[in-house]
Formats: structure tokens, C-alpha cells, sequence
């Protein structure tokens, strides 16, 4: 009678923390040793309500174990009797609910929208508890790829790019992770060369890469690069990062030699040192002309002026101009002179034979008798004179009246 009287102490007390009757109660204590409703009809209810009212009741129940746990009058004294408090509802209602919902669903999605407020509810957690992973899936459908900066702080950052192409720059050097630029001059090339083909090396090439080593993006737009080719210069204004490279021609250069030098400058007063050389600019090769002086033949004109023609051999490929001297003689008698310059220059241009016929106003009108000349001539580049030979001679008559 004791054990009865103490059972329905138990009894009252369970029900007056969960609501239920001390009758319900105490049949499930009474059927066996355990709170968890194994002899309480269930009625169907709303399934979002069976949800909810297992989750309160969980908590409910975890709560009165404490107490019970704690209480003298329960399980005081050596005749205590164990009062175990559990429930199922969280393995029962929730099974049920989940059997329910997915003959009602119409796919996976919507059992997941539905049930992951509830779940969080009663478990505390994840939807791992109960074994449900990944309900969401994965949408399968493609999608275009659009490249371009995805970093958010990045100056050029593309808020509709899907694929980072690389091209990020900050303004400020900055960028994601710290990066520290390193700008280094690469693949150095100066020299000369026949850029147009004129036989010679008067032409300046000058090619370098300025790269920064660590790729950070740095924002290169406050300074420029400053080439000089000995007293010439010339500055190149860019705005670039990562890299920027130089490749510069300087065509038909006087010939002597040339210091180079490629720097690079900010205006806030940072400088690199670029590569410098000299480099030997060529002048036009010396060609010797290689002549030979092989005739000169006299003619008379309109009676009493003389013309010469002047044949001369040239044997080389160089090419270059030739002036003439003539003396005039009359009857084997010197008369006068046409010195060098005061004909036209003639021109050799390579191997072969030329023909120049010249005449002067000093040859004109002359008197009865034998008339010749002296010539000889020279190159204008060496100076060397060719001398000398006389024309064949030539009468003049003058008509009496």
C-alpha cells in the first residue's frame, strides 16, 4: 500500500510539470517503469503539430528527468524507487512524420523546405541527426562562364564575373593575401643591326621586359621610362601592371658610339636602374672606285666647237662621282684650262663602261688650225687624279667671205 501511495505521489508530480492527467500517467508507470506515452492512445493529428508538440515535450521531458533526479522525496531513503522519465517522441513522431511527408511530397525539395525548420527545432542541430544528407541536391543545368576579377576589394572587380581570369589590380598595391612587388628588368637585348638593308650596321635595337617577380598586381600609372641613346632621349608614359615591354628601333644613327641606358622613374621619387651598354653605330663602308681611263674622242660641231667624249672603265661595285680637267691646245700651243668642279660631276654607279660627252664655252668659235685637249679626271671621294691623255686632234677651217 506504501509502494501504491508513494507511486502516485511519483505520478502527481509528472503530471503537473507535462500537463497530462495523473490517471495517463500513472498507467504508463504502472505498464512499465517508463513516461513515453506506450499507453496513451494517439490521435491523428495536424503532422506540423505532432512536430511541434514532440519538440516541446522533449525538452519537457529532459527537464523534469533533472528534477526528478534531484528530488528527496522521489528517490530519497534506502526503499527509493527509480523513477526513469523518457520519451520516443523524437524517434516515434518524427519517423512518422517524415514517412508521412514523403508520400505527400511531390519531390525531395519540398520535403526538405517543409521539415528543416522543424528538425532544427527538435534537434538543436542538423539535418545529419537524422540521416538526411544533402536533401537539396545539386542543380545540374550549365551555366555560362563569364571570366573577369572576382575579388571584391580589387579595383577592376566584376561583380557578374563567375571565373577569376587574373587580371585583378589594386590601385594601391593591395589585393586579397599581402603581396609585396618585386620589379626586375628581364630578357635584356641591345645591339646593333641593319634594320633597312643598307649594307651596314647603323640602326639601334633595344628590347627588356620590367616585370614584377611576384605578380601583385600593382598598379604602375605615376612614373615612366627614360631611354637614352647618347645625347638623344626619350620618355615613355604607361600605366601597367605586372609587366610592361620595351622594344624600341632608332634608324640611320651617325656613325660613333652610343652609351644606352633604360631606366625607370615615379614621380613620387622611386627609381629602378635598367640596363645599359654601348653599343658602335657603323658608317657607310668605304668603297674605292676602281677606274680605268680608256679613250677620249674629239669632235667638231656646227663646224668650229668642240665636244669630247670622255670612255672610261669602271671595275668594282662602288659607286661614286668623277670630275674632269681639260687644256685646251691649238697647233700644239697651250691655250687655256676647264679645272675640276667647273663641270658638272658625273656619276659611276658599279662595274662597266661609261661614255660622258662634255663640251665648254671656251671651245667655241675657234680659229683656223689643229685643235686637241689634254683630260684627265678624278674620283671626288679619294682625290686621286687619272692622268692624262690627249684627244685625237681636229682641223678647223674658217670660211673667207
Amino acid at each position: 500500500m506504501a509502494d501504491d501511495e508513494e507511486l502516485r505521489n511519483k505520478a502527481k508530480i509528472i503530471a503537473e510539470a507535462t500537463g497530462r492527467t495523473e490517471e495517463k500517467v500513472l498507467e504508463d508507470l504502472l505498464d512499465d517503469g517508463i513516461v513515453n506515452l506506450s499507453n496513451e492512445e494517439r490521435k491523428d493529428k495536424d503532422l506540423v503539430q505532432q512536430l511541434k508538440e514532440a519538440a516541446e515535450l522533449i525538452t519537457t521531458v529532459q527537464s523534469i528527468s533533472q528534477e526528478v533526479s534531484e528530488n528527496t522525496v522521489l528517490n530519497g531513503g534506502e526503499n527509493k524507487t527509480e523513477v526513469k522519465v523518457e520519451t520516443t517522441l523524437d524517434g516515434d513522431v518524427v519517423d512518422r512524420a517524415i514517412d508521412s511527408l514523403q508520400r505527400k511530397a511531390d519531390n525531395i525539395k519540398k520535403l526538405a523546405l517543409t521539415l528543416v525548420p522543424i528538425f532544427l527545432l527538435i534537434t538543436g542541430g542538423s539535418m545529419e541527426a537524422f540521416g538526411v544528407i544533402d536533401i537539396m541536391g545539386s542543380d545540374d543545368s550549365e551555366s555560362e562562364t563569364v571570366w573577369g576579377c572576382t575579388v571584391a576589394d580589387a579595383d577592376n572587380y566584376n561583380p557578374d564575373a563567375t571565373d577569376d581570369d587574373g587580371s585583378c589590380w589594386w590601385d594601391n598595391g593591395g589585393g586579397g593575401d599581402e603581396c609585396y612587388d618585386d620589379w626586375a628588368w628581364k630578357n635584356e637585348a641591345i645591339f646593333d643591326h641593319d634594320h633597312n638593308g643598307q649594307g651596314f650596321n647603323n640602326d639601334l635595337r633595344i628590347q627588356v621586359d620590367f616585370i614584377d617577380l611576384n605578380q601583385c598586381n600593382y598598379n604602375m600609372n605615376n612614373g615612366y621610362f627614360d631611354i637614352m641613346v647618347g645625347d638623344y632621349q626619350r620618355i615613355i608614359e604607361r600605366d601597367f601592371s605586372n609587366q610592361f615591354n620595351i622594344n624600341e628601333h632608332y634608324i640611320d644613327l651617325p656613325e660613333g658610339d652610343y652609351f644606352v641606358q633604360i631606366d625607370y622613374y615615379t614621380y613620387d621619387g622611386s627609381h629602378w636602374n635598367g640596363p645599359e651598354a654601348w653599343v658602335y653605330m657603323e658608317g657607310e663602308p668605304n668603297c674605292d672606285l676602281d677606274l680605268i681611263h680608256k679613250d677620249a674622242e674629239l669632235y667638231l660641231i656646227r663646224g668650229n666647237k668642240l665636244e669630247v667624249a670622255m670612255i672610261i672603265q669602271s671595275n668594282n661595285e662602288c659607286e661614286g662621282d668623277i670630275d674632269f680637267m681639260f687644256s685646251l691646245y691649238h697647233n700644239n700651243s697651250y691655250q687655256s684650262t676647264v679645272d675640276y668642279g667647273v663641270l658638272d660631276a658625273q656619276s659611276i654607279e658599279g662595274s662597266g663602261e661609261y661614255r660622258f660627252t662634255l663640251s665648254h664655252d671656251s671651245w667655241d668659235n675657234l680659229g683656223e688650225g689643229e685643235w686637241f685637249l689634254e683630260t684627265r679626271f678624278r674620283p671626288n671621294d679619294t682625290g686621286q687624279e687619272i692622268c692624262c691623255i690627249d684627244t685625237n686632234k681636229v682641223e678647223v677651217k674658217v670660211e673667207s667671205n
